[in-house]
């Protein structure tokens, strides 16, 4: 099988734009942990798009280079990209509708899709969408609300955030009325949350038609910084969190909730002293896959493959060794 592996910000979706250095590095480990995984998967070839403004990956690839021709041409750098393949596994933020976009295109190709369908990469794209979701399902969830409807009168602090964000981005934290009030009347639409004690961490799922089996249980090192935050890195299956009651519960909880997540999933969420709370699903590879295949001392990727090949999912979860994996120096330990 010839599989394309489309990075986003290291494939060309920024082509004719400035290339940031932290979205930069994390969208090459991302790319490097998924691509070295695929080679070792008997029967796979894989390609790559490449912005033609980065050095040569050296990985186990063939690379399409990408240049400013493609800028604001999705559907011609994802042609130039795939030709000749036959699945997609797309790793591009689901912010903008970019990664349902990417999703569609797939299909409409008549291609296999190694990801989620783009019905419910919609869904959790929007932050307030995907907690309602999850909430009118009994997902024990961060409380969240409009600038219409926040309680005031319980007081803070809140951290306002955009709807259609992606992690830490554009997040902020307020202490007061005055300072909610202002952060709300932002034109992007916001979503308000509580912000809660605890410890900040992450599920990587595998999910299939409404199951889910847990590859790791992570405790994510966020800083903050000028009252926004800041991911620093991640460890993978960290005992702290995860031998924690309810954590693969609120995973089944989540792939029951959203049955069109498919492949690799990741959700944020709060481990507070009540149990763990869901703060975003996202419906993509992300950073915490780095490390996946040093803790479970077993091929993600090819797991991955197995489902797409029809292979039912094992309820089962994981159990891995911790592994740091650390953002600023793009180093796995």
């Amino acid at each position: 099988m010839r599989i394309c592996v489309f990075e986003y910000i290291t494939g060309g979706g920024l082509a004719g734009e400035p290339l940031p250095a932290a979205l930069r590095r994390e969208g090459d480990m991302m790319l490097r942990a998924v691509v070295a995984d695929l080679a070792e998967v008997p029967g796979v070839e894989v390609t790559l798009a490449r912005d033609a403004r980065l050095p040569d990956p050296a990985l186990p690839a063939k690379v399409r280079w990408i240049d400013q021709h493609y800028s604001n041409d999705l559907s011609g750098l994802l042609h130039a990209a795939a030709e000749g393949c036959e699945a997609v596994w797309p790793i591009a933020p689901e912010t903008g509708d970019t990664l349902a976009e990417v999703c569609e295109w797939v299909l409409r190709g008549g291609r296999g899709l190694v990801a989620s369908r783009p019905e419910v990469v919609r869904v959790a794209a929007s932050k307030r969408a995907t907690l309602e979701r999850l909430r009118e399902r009994g997902v024990p969830t961060v409380p969240s609300y409009t600038p219409r409807d926040v309680p005031f009168e319980h007081g803070g602090p809140w951290v306002v955030k955009p709807d259609d964000g992606v992690g830490c981005e554009g997040a902020r934290i307020v202490y007061d009325r005055a300072a909610l009030e202002r952060a709300c009347a932002a034109a992007t639409p916001v979503i308000v949350q509580r912000l809660l004690p605890g410890v900040a961490g992450s599920l990587s799922l595998l999910c299939d038609e409404g199951r889910a089996s847990t590859l790791g249980v992570n405790r994510q090192r966020v800083a903050v910084v000028e009252e926004g935050f800041r991911l620093l890195g991640c460890v993978i299956n960290d005992p702290t969190v995860a031998e924690a009651a309810r954590i693969e519960e609120l995973g089944r909880g989540v792939a029951a909730a959203l049955p069109g997540l498919w492949g690799y999933i990741g959700v944020d969420f709060i481990l507070t002293d009540e149990g763990p709370r869901a703060l975003e699903v996202n419906p993509r590879v992300t950073t915490s896959y780095v490390g996946l295949r040093a803790s479970l001392g077993r091929n993600p990727a090819a797991l991955v493959l197995d489902a797409l090949a029809g292979a039912r999912l094992d309820p089962l979860s994981f159990r891995g060794r911790p592994v740091t994996v650390t953002l600023e120096t793009s180093h796995v330990a």
